[in-house]
């Protein structure tokens, strides 16, 4: 009995070091997963070359060239639109068409559904 007595205290101790353990590991994660402390830590023990690199960002994002856009022309020296313009310009009429037309396209599926919906509510209603 007294075996048995001691096998269960020492789960027991077992038991209580995996919870520290875990609840240690735990407190790690979370302070791991805090990114604006990590950041604030990083930036107040090297205030210096945070300035300095975020200065020599800036520095490199204003000197590098803009994009250019690209001007088709064709034979004649006209400019030519692309398609990509046209299928934009159509996708958002279309788009605006179907969000005017919604509430119609809406009722004329639910008036032409409704005796189907109807008729399978009344099987399953219906004791076999």
């Amino acid at each position: 009995m007294a075996r048995r007595e001691d096998r269960k205290a020492e789960l027991i101790d077992e038991l209580a070091a995996a919870r520290r353990r875990a609840e240690r590991s735990g407190a790690a994660v979370r302070e791991s997963l805090d990114v604006p402390a990590r950041v604030r830590r990083a930036v107040s023990g090297n205030l210096f070359v945070w300035i300095g690199g975020a200065a020599l960002l800036g520095v490199v994002l204003a000197k590098m060239p803009g994009r250019t856009r690209k001007v088709y022309v064709d034979g004649d020296g006209r400019r030519v639109k692309s398609s990509v313009a046209k299928t934009g310009l159509l996708l958002a009429t279309a788009k605006i068409a179907f969000d005017v037309a919604r509430p119609l396209l809406f009722k004329i599926a639910l008036e032409r559904l409704q005796p189907f919906i109807e008729r399978v509510m009344r099987q399953h209603d219906e004791p076999e």
